[in-house]
């Protein structure tokens, strides 16, 4: 990530949990996530 607070910032802001390390993001999705919940992260990433 360029600027990893900002972008844990706005996934918090949209509740959105992903884990974060070394200007990395990893994010997991399961079979308990909707497309809903996909759209929502995209949303906040951009």
């Amino acid at each position: 990530m360029k600027n990893p607070v900002d972008t844990n910032a706005r996934l918090k802001k949209a509740r959105i949990i992903v884990g974060d390390g070394l200007n990395r993001l990893r994010v997991s999705p399961s079979v308990y996530n909707e497309m809903a919940d996909i759209d929502r992260l995209l949303e906040a990433l951009s």
